[in-house]
């Protein structure tokens, strides 16, 4: 007697989350550069997480897209993390309080050359999830 197990497609569904929500980033930073014209200030050349913290790893793109550019800034289906300083909990997004703090586990690196990728390191299955945005080089 053999015993089906169906296939699980979790990781998958994951990365096809991961691929939207990296996309929808990307429509956000399209949407302020094009009414802005240009790249959002202090995206570092250095590969950044997007969120909030304490610490000078994180860029915070939600005080910049949101509510103007995007909804809310999704956060990675596995890794990511939202802490309110309104409730003192945890709560899956946060942005609305000044307070708040959030890792998206998706990051932001900005090129010389004037694009930025938007990526998703925490992939599972090996898979590279990023998209790279060209904008025109910027002078001061």
């Amino acid at each position: 007697m053999f015993l089906l197990r169906p296939k699980n497609f979790d990781m998958q569904t994951r990365n096809a989350e991961r691929w939207v929500e990296v996309s929808q980033i990307a429509a956000g930073l399209k949407a302020y550069v094009a009414a802005i014209g240009s790249l959002p200030p202090g995206i570092a050349t250095k590969t950044q997480v997007i969120g909030k913290s304490d610490q000078s790893q994180t860029y915070d793109l939600c005080k910049i897209l949101v509510p103007k550019y995007m909804k809310e800034v999704p956060y990675d289906p596995s890794f990511g993390l939202g802490f309110s300083s309104e409730s003192g909990t945890g709560s899956g997004k946060a942005c609305k309080n000044k307070g708040d703090k959030y890792a998206t586990a998706y990051s932001i690196t900005k090129y010389v050359d004037g694009s930025v990728v938007l990526a998703a390191p925490l992939a599972e299955e090996q898979e590279q999830i990023s998209i790279r945005l060209k904008f025109p080089t910027q002078t001061p």
